[in-house]
């Protein structure tokens, strides 16, 4: 009789171990994913909560059990970081780490500010402003957008990223043209074929957003250079920084894409 029970009781651990790792892997591919394509490799800060010798999967679970826990690090030595908030990337592997992301904060490639609760992704293209609109509209829809930077906390993501990102794939993109950088967002004036109606924000066809209390404009801009002639009614960046400028809408340029969170 004893045997019996000890032989039915290490069957029910067994089932039970197993079940749980069925568990944790469809945790770990189902609720976060491993993006080899975001411009960074690592964080740099502190993390929210640290387990020692635990698998991916239960690195996963501890992430998916700790509030607000978006982003984990695993490492090779089998270590779990877990972060509520970050601000620091490094662009190397230390230690052997990969970064696993919630699976659905963000389209694929964007990269997600906690603090604005924003997603980016700078596209390297030659588009002019509606072509570029639309670029972003496919990469994700109905989620994906040119950039709409209408607070602090959005202006500051987006100058973090787009300096922490230049590198020889995208170097075209932070070039001069005509006085802005080569990337649209999304403002364009209330009808661009008239350079007295005011900036809005038009993330799709037929919609239209206030720019908002708070706006980025570069000095003296928009400014309209030459009225008709340029029709200077759609939004870029200066060029030698991320305050923006009106430009003429037909010039050909990358685009910045937003992507509204998609667990929100």
């Amino acid at each position: 009789m004893l045997l019996f029970k000890n032989i039915c009781y290490s069957l029910i651990v067994l089932i039970c171990r197993n079940f749980d790792k069925i568990i944790c892997k469809y945790n770990s591919e189902r609720l976060y994913r491993k993006d080899d394509n975001l411009p960074f490799t690592c964080f740099g800060d502190a993390p929210s909560a640290t387990h020692e010798n635990v698998s991916l999967a239960r690195c996963s679970l501890a992430c998916n059990n700790l509030k607000n826990c978006l982003v984990f690090q695993y490492y090779e030595t089998n270590k779990c970081d877990l972060f509520v908030t970050w601000s620091i990337w490094i662009k190397q592997s230390v230690g052997g780490c990969s970064l696993y992301t919630r699976a659905g904060l963000c389209p694929p490639s964007f990269v997600y500010f906690p603090l604005s609760n924003s997603c980016y992704k700078l596209e390297v293209g030659s588009w002019n402003w509606e072509q570029a609109r639309s670029w972003c509209n496919h990469l994700s829809p109905p989620y994906t957008f040119p950039a709409i930077i209408n607070t602090t906390k959005k202006n500051d993501a987006v100058t973090f990223y787009l300096n922490s990102i230049k590198d020889s794939n995208n170097i075209d993109c932070y070039n001069s043209d005509y006085f802005s950088r080569k990337m649209w967002i999304g403002g364009q004036r209330i009808d661009p074929a008239n350079v007295l109606t005011i900036f809005v924000w038009k993330p799709f066809p037929n919609v239209a957003l206030s720019l908002g209390n708070e706006t980025f404009w570069f000095p003296t801009q928009p400014d309209a250079f030459l009225g008709s002639l340029f029709l200077e009614s759609c939004m870029t960046f200066w060029h030698d920084n991320f305050n923006w400028n009106d430009l003429s809408c037909y010039y050909a340029k990358c685009v910045l894409c937003e992507a509204t969170p998609i667990l929100n």
